[in-house]
């Protein structure tokens, strides 16, 4: 009885901690005790017809343990399965074996490439289920194909991707990826994401040539290979060069059955790998399709948003659904997955008359087939015609005078500030691109549109935005743009860069316009002896030349960002001098702005940027803050707060959600955090004052901001460690530059951030205007109106414990111990 005892209590203890365990410690710890129990109750009953049913179900609860125990894998031996396969097989035109190579780079327009579903084999996948009719399976002879008694063991199956479409569309390269995704047994430690990475790696070994490397591709996905290509890394978030490469070359996807929003019948799946455990099976991927997968949904977002915003569009996107639902002796079920689940919204689709395991075994000429031919067919010719087109355009390449031309209108910050924007600033800001003035704008009216509004309201990402989705339109206009930047290189920041800016990215796509100006260039040669300068009037007559008579070969699309930061002056010169140009003219201009200087006219569109970016803000502070906080609700309440407190100002939200994430750090509760946001001051000049109240090192605070405030030009991180280390009131030596970012970002309060290039300034230009009283809380309709306080501090105010700003003799102290210390420096060198 005491063993007894022992084997229930091991039982129950088991029971108990399989609740917390996978599905089959579920399962197989209810049926060993199940059987433990009747088992141990039977053993006192006799034999009889009462019991008789008892015996019966007390042996298969036994067959149901052996079946779960490690038994079954010395009872049922399996053979690993072979993982030495090439991730990618190429198919040759006319039945030739597969090649690494494929054939002639010069004859293929495209590479087509198809990608199976889950723990299928990539070679049969593709079959069609009846035996093939020609002599075209790789391997074997036209005798052997038709007479299968000279080889009895050859009972040869059509496969449509290998034997028949590299024949009917030979200017296209044939590519198979193969994966193992095996979860019934013997299954890889691989992610979705794993998968998704291999087929990004092998694509890019196969087009390793200068020629693969520009090549277009189509992605063809059955099921779950549908979801590998969707969640290709070079698709969602190109980081790369190369990944970018491939994501603007992809000129269409098939998807087969690919369960977009989950499939149905994964439950069948996790059923059936319970009985796989002892041989290694898992139900990670299976996961990944249900319906509600998180991972799934978000790809999903992300992947749809790809499509309409930078991919190859809805229009080359085909999604196939299965019209015949799965049934078990003749009675129809379900599907696995639905017509909802496999079509994306907006794409074309169709419908196969066939079960999910059937979608992808097409015969050789049926409806189906031809449907797929179809697509690629015009897909593929569309590719080849765009490569004639590129062809004639490269038989007009530009001269060297013309190159030299352009060279002489470029300047290296060039498109710092724009590359700069994409690469630091939070949100997508894609409002914009679906607000009803933009779109009417966009798609035909001519004339001004002015994106205004508060300081941090995102307007210079909103922008960017727009000019980078205008530029990958690939529409019959010149799409341009000039981003004003205050803290950064003068020529940022001047009428003359505008100019040199705008017509070298119009001239470089509009010949005709560049060879009148390469005229101009090569006279200014002659005279100046090599030396060509550009002056401001002869660009503002050039631009107004091609602009109103013609001369440009498209209508031209200007995007200008942030007039508000230009030299003075230069804000009222631009859109004096745009303003009439697009009247009549084949020119359309997009400004942004603060609410002052006022320099649009009530008839002109106008945007609010901080009424139209609600969505984007609520939309970062959940990405940002959600997986911190595990009441959904409590998460809710915080994100409403914010996004209610902002006032659409994103560059406050930034900073509030900086602080948050620092109160999460340090394990402070929700309603903490909450009552800091409630008491934190709206508008971002109280929002600075509170940050530099904080800082406890108001010494080398000052000198620092004075550093970024002052200098000449912006300064470099090692050069900034240098003079900081050499002042003589309050030194800051540090040992490395990531130790002075550091160091940055404690005496700023985060104010201060080192840029792409290694410059150290202020995160935001409204930063140097509270410092030096510039704006920020004088502004009509911003901060003060908000603030609730009836006068702001300066920032020097503070740092300097003085009790009125004045800004002469807030320069004079800085460029004194700006002096000072430049001295000190020197002195140390000598």
């Amino acid at each position: 009885m005491a063993a007894l005892a022992v084997l229930y209590t091991v039982a129950a203890v088991y029971v108990a901690r399989a609740t917390i365990l996978s599905l089959f410690h579920r399962i197989n710890s209810l049926a060993l005790l199940s059987f433990l129990f009747l088992t141990h109750q039977l053993s006192n009953l006799p034999i009889s017809a009462d019991t008789i049913p008892f015996y019966i179900l007390d042996f298969a609860i036994f067959v149901l343990c052996v079946a779960l125990s490690p038994a079954q894998v010395l009872l049922f031996r399996r053979e690993a399965p072979d993982r030495k396969k090439t991730a990618i097989t190429t198919y040759r035109p006319n039945g030739n074996s597969p090649s690494p190579d494929g054939h002639s780079e010069n004859t293929i327009d495209v590479d087509i490439v198809a990608v199976h579903g889950l723990a299928s084999n990539p070679e049969t996948t593709w079959e069609s289920r009846k035996p093939s009719q020609s002599p075209s399976v790789p391997g074997t002879t036209a005798a052997a194909a038709h007479d299968p008694s000279s080889n009895p063991e050859i009972t040869p199956k059509l496969s449509w991707l290998r034997d028949v479409l590299p024949n009917d569309i030979l200017n296209a390269r044939i590519m198979n990826f193969s994966h193992n995704t095996a979860w019934q047994g013997n299954s890889l430690s691989k992610s979705l994401h794993d998968h998704a990475d291999d087929l990004l790696r092998a694509l890019e070994w196969e087009r390793r040539t200068p020629e693969a490397k520009r090549r277009p591709l189509i992605f063809i996905g059955h099921s779950f290979g549908g979801l590998i290509i969707k969640q290709n890394k070079a698709l969602l978030n190109a980081s790369r060069e190369e990944d970018n490469n491939i994501r603007k070359l992809v000129q269409g996807f098939i998807f087969l059955g690919t369960p977009h929003k989950g499939a149905r019948v994964t439950w069948i799946g996790k059923l059936i790998s319970v009985f796989g455990f002892w041989n290694g099976s898992s139900t990670t991927l299976l996961e990944d399709l249900e319906s509600g997968s998180p991972t799934n949904w978000k790809m999903h977002q992300e992947f749809t948003t790809f499509l309409t915003r930078e991919g190859c569009g809805l229009t080359h996107t085909l999604c196939v659904f299965e019209a015949v639902q799965e049934s078990f002796y003749g009675i129809s079920i379900t599907h696995v997955v639905d017509k909802e689940s496999a079509v994306i919204d907006g794409s074309l689709n169709i419908g196969f008359v066939e079960k999910h395991r059937g979608i992808q075994k097409l015969s050789q000429k049926d409806d189906n087939y031809n449907a797929i031919l179809l697509t690629l067919t015009r897909w593929v010719q569309e590719v080849a015609d765009s490569s004639l087109k590129r062809q004639a355009e490269m038989a007009l390449e530009k001269t060297q005078e013309e190159k030299d031309c352009l060279k002489s209108l470029s300047f290296s910050q060039m498109y710092s500030r724009s590359h700069d924007i994409n690469a630091k600033r939070p949100g997508n800001r894609t409002w914009i691109l679906d607000h009803d003035d933009y779109k009417r704008w966009f798609d035909g009216q001519r004339g001004l549109l002015w994106i205004r509004g508060k300081p941090g309201a995102g307007k210079s990402t909103a922008l960017n935005n727009a000019f980078q989705t205008a530029k990958a339109a690939h529409r019959k206009e010149v799409v341009a743009s000039f981003f004003f930047f205050r803290r950064g290189d003068p020529t940022q920041n001047s009428l003359v860069s505008l100019f040199r800016s705008l017509l070298h990215q119009i001239l470089d796509k509009d010949r005709t316009a560049l060879a009148q100006l390469t005229e101009k260039y090569k006279n200014k040669r002659t005279i100046h002896a090599g030396e060509v300068t550009w002056h401001e009037d002869e660009l503002k007559d050039f631009m107004q030349t091609i602009i109103t008579d013609g001369s440009a070969a498209r209508s031209i699309r200007i995007y200008v960002d942030a007039l508000d930061e230009a030299a003075e002056n230069v804000a009222s010169t631009v859109v004096s001098y745009f303003r009439p140009l697009t009247v009549g003219a084949n020119l359309s201009i997009c400004f942004t702005c603060r609410h002052y200087p006022p320099l649009a006219w009530d008839n002109e569109l106008t945007i609010l940027a901080e009424e139209e970016n609600c969505a984007d803000i609520e939309t970062y502070v959940r990405e940002n803050l959600e997986h911190e906080l595990n009441d959904e609700n409590q998460a809710q309440e915080l994100i409403t707060l914010i996004t209610t407190r902002a006032s659409g100002i994103f560059l406050w939200v930034f900073l509030v959600v900086r602080e948050i994430t620092e109160f999460l750090r340090v394990g402070k509760t929700k309603q903490e955090i909450t009552e800091m946001v409630q008491k934190l001051p709206l508008g971002l000049g109280a929002l600075y004052e509170e940050i530099l109240e904080k800082i406890t090192e108001r010494k080398q605070s000052l000198h620092l901001i004075q550093w970024i405030c002052f200098a000449q030009r912006p300064l470099s991180l090692g050069e900034l460690r240098a003079v900081m280390s050499a002042d003589a009131d309050s030194p800051l030596p540090s040992d490395s530059d990531e130790q002075m970012k550091k160091r940055l970002t404690s005496l700023s309060g985060g104010l201060i951030e080192v840029g792409e290039e290694n410059n150290v300034r202020f995160i935001h230009q409204s930063v140097p205007d509270y410092l030096l009283r510039r704006g920020v809380d004088e502004e009509k309709g911003e901060e003060t109106a908000d603030s609730g306080t009836e006068r702001l501090k300066s920032g020097f105010e503070i740092l300097e414990r003085v009790e009125s700003f004045d800004s002469d003799k807030t320069a004079s102290r800085a460029h004194l111990r700006l002096a000072k210390s430049c001295l000190n420096y020197l002195h140390k060198k000598v």
